[in-house]
């Protein structure tokens, strides 16, 4: 009958029989009651179909992990760990004969007994002696009971996976590759009452085979000469090796290292993790030291693929440890608020001041300016900072999906729904909600959204049942929303929600002192994502970017640096460099003849002025982008669905 072996957490020790299926789960209900941390009241089942078992998650969340890979339904086989919560299970297929015991209270969690009082923990030995002794037990004498043979074969294979347990309870302990490695060398000293032990690891920069950690009896981390026959041995055929009497093991006869050091026992065996070979697990004794034995070899094999897995679980960890970090390191960069203008530093301590509460606040600016570094800011200094910083573009999303975009929808609430979808305000609890031109959204979204702003609730797409939020809410427009107001473009009861505290960027043309140092600071990030030297900005150059207007503000300052990377050559940005509209000396609206040969428009009436300039800068865009659309709409600060309208709109350029 298969079982689920409580390995580690909640009722450690006990094993539970499935007979056709099994609830696991917090609640006392479920047949495997498993009352740990992160564990669900429903939280998986296991079941039989057709002859094969299953686990399948119920919906938990913390999920179901079966041998290091979350699954939502996976197939089992003996032997394969389940990780719940707390809890590590162990499926398990033999079939166990129970030994007759005195009652026992069901409600006990602790592990089975042996007949002895011993604490039983399964093992596939134990199962032998098991059914061993059941045979040799006569129908008429039900009161027999093993003899102490059996019972000593059933203590020693308790005492093996004990070992076992005890192994993995060390080993997953710790990220920390040189501790782990150490803690691995050490309790195999003990186990096996060795000498040396040495891990070899491949190096992942190379691929060669290199010793990472080496322990001996004195926990002492020397360097140990060892036999670099028998680790090349087992690296090349990947299988475990035992020598009892390594000096005339006709294997390693031509190794002189074995001489040399008097090894007369070592085992070394392959540390393989997900079907990929991680390095050997070295282990020898010299002189008359005691010699090891199969049943050491089998043990020593079992703990290796549990060490491998452990190691591989830790380089990982290495490897998004400085992932994150070097993320943290370009994000924090890349959205650093520079400048030293009043302007801005009035901004800054309004962003101070707001942060530490959980008020609304609507920043308001033309376009560029950094609206989104201002609402990051206030989430970074607030305590919601640990949490998400969630951002959505309503300008750029269909008001045909806003809903769903924001509030998620269930499984069929319209075509092509075929499964629940998460939004926005759920993936943003307990963090910040970021809405960007929140003047874009129609009046059924605003009637919508007045709701989940005031209650923190409100109903997926096709949903039936509020869902409840802890998130802040932060937004942004680029309009000018008070006259939308009074105009009845935009609810009024949503603006005086969204506007408790109301925050206005100043455009780059009030801060002009703050636009060298943005430039240099635009210029080394570019530099290096393009991969070029860093420029120097000529003095002409920056006289004609100080008095210039920006109307795109920083975006476009952004773009004017990185055309003057693209087409500069000297090192030196100078006139020549910029766009023509800045080179010229104008002040964001009219660009002068010049590269596309036309002359310039005039600045009256304003719309055929306005339309020639966009068409000018999205030639320029594509021209710079390689006609690479998408890249030419961030270049011009727009979206890609609105770059395709005005190329619909304005036709062959």
């Amino acid at each position: 009958m298969p079982r689920l072996v409580v390995l580690r957490g909640p009722g450690q020790g006990r094993a539970f029989d499935v007979i056709s299926s099994a609830a696991i789960g917090r609640l006392p209900s479920n047949q495997i009651h498993l009352p740990g941390d992160k564990i669900s009241r429903r939280h998986a089942e296991v079941l039989q179909e057709n002859n094969h078992w299953f686990i399948v998650d119920l919906g938990s969340r913390n999920g179901v992990i079966v041998n290091g890979r979350k699954v939502d339904r996976a197939e089992l086989s003996s032997g394969d760990r389940i990780e719940i919560g707390s809890a590590l299970l162990m499926f398990e297929l033999d079939e166990v004969h129970d030994y007759p015991t005195q009652e026992v209270d069901e409600d006990l969690t602790g592990p089975e007994k042996l007949p002895s009082g011993e604490p039983v923990f399964f093992s596939e030995d134990a199962a032998d002696s098991a059914e061993h002794f059941e045979k040799s037990v006569s129908v008429e004498d039900e009161e027999a009971r093993p003899t102490e043979d059996v019972l000593e074969m059933l203590r020693e294979a308790n005492r093996k996976l004990k070992t076992l347990h005890d192994v993995s309870d060390a080993i997953h302990e710790t990220f920390d590759l040189r501790k782990l490695m150490h803690k691995i060398l050490e309790l195999v000293l003990d186990i096996f009452q060795a000498e040396r032990s040495v891990i070899f690891l491949y190096d992942e920069a190379d691929g060669k085979l290199r010793p990472a950690a080496a322990r001996n009896r004195q926990r002492t981390t020397v360097r140990l000469a060892v036999s670099q026959t028998v680790v090349d041995y087992v690296a090349a055929r990947m299988r475990s090796v035992i020598s009892a009497d390594a000096l005339s093991d006709p294997r390693f006869e031509p190794s002189e290292s074995i001489a040399m050091q008097n090894i007369n026992s070592v085992m070394c065996v392959p540390l393989t993790s997900k079907g990929k070979s991680q390095g050997v697990l070295y282990v020898d004794n010299r002189g008359r030291a005691e010699r090891f034995e199969q049943d050491h070899l089998r043990l020593l094999t079992i703990i290796a693929r549990q060490a491998a897995t452990a190691i591989d679980n830790a380089r990982s960890y290495s490897d998004l440890h400085r992932e994150r970090e070097e993320l943290k390191r370009q994000v924090s960069e890349k959205y650093t608020i520079i400048g030293e203008s009043q302007a801005l530093g009035n901004v800054l301590e309004q962003v101070e001041q707001v942060a530490h509460g959980d008020t609304t606040v609507l920043i308001s600016g033309e376009t560029g300016v950094g609206k989104e570094l201002i609402a990051r800011a206030i989430h970074e200094a607030s305590v919601r900072s640990g949490g998400p910083f969630t951002i959505v573009n309503c300008a750029s999303i269909p008001e045909s999906l806003l809903e769903s975009e924001l509030f998620g929808h269930e499984k069929g609430a319209f075509t092509g729904a075929d499964r629940r979808r998460i939004g926005k305000f759920e993936l943003a609890n307990r963090g910040t909600l970021f809405l960007d031109e929140i003047a874009e959204i129609s009046p059924a979204i605003q009637t919508k959204l007045l709701r989940a702003v005031e209650q923190k609730e409100f109903d997926r797409v096709g949903g039936t049942r509020p869902v409840t939020v802890d998130v802040r809410i932060v937004a942004a427009t680029n309009r000018n929303i008070e006259k939308m107001v009074s105009e009845g473009k935009f609810r009024e009861d949503l603006y005086y929600r969204l506007a408790v505290v109301l925050l206005h960027v100043p455009p780059l043309r009030e801060r002009r002192e703050d636009i060298p140092m943005l430039a240099e600071h635009c210029l080394d990030i570019l530099a290096r994502e393009i991969g070029r030297p860093q420029p120097v900005i000529g003095g002409a150059a920056l006289d004609l970017m100080t008095k210039y207007d920006w109307p795109g503000n920083i975006r476009e300052l952004k773009n004017a640096m990185e055309r003057a990377i693209l087409l500069g050559h000297s090192g030196v940005i100078e006139p020549d460099d910029l766009p023509p509209n800045i080179a010229a000396g104008g002040v964001g609206l009219a660009a002068p003849s010049g590269e596309t040969g036309e002359a310039p428009p005039s600045l009256l009436p304003l719309a055929p002025a306005v339309q020639a300039m966009e068409r000018r800068g999205i030639r320029e865009a594509l021209k710079l982008a390689n006609g690479v659309k998408s890249r030419a709409a961030e270049l011009l600060g727009i979206s890609r669905p609105t770059l395709d309208k005005k190329l619909r709109e304005y036709g062959d350029l």
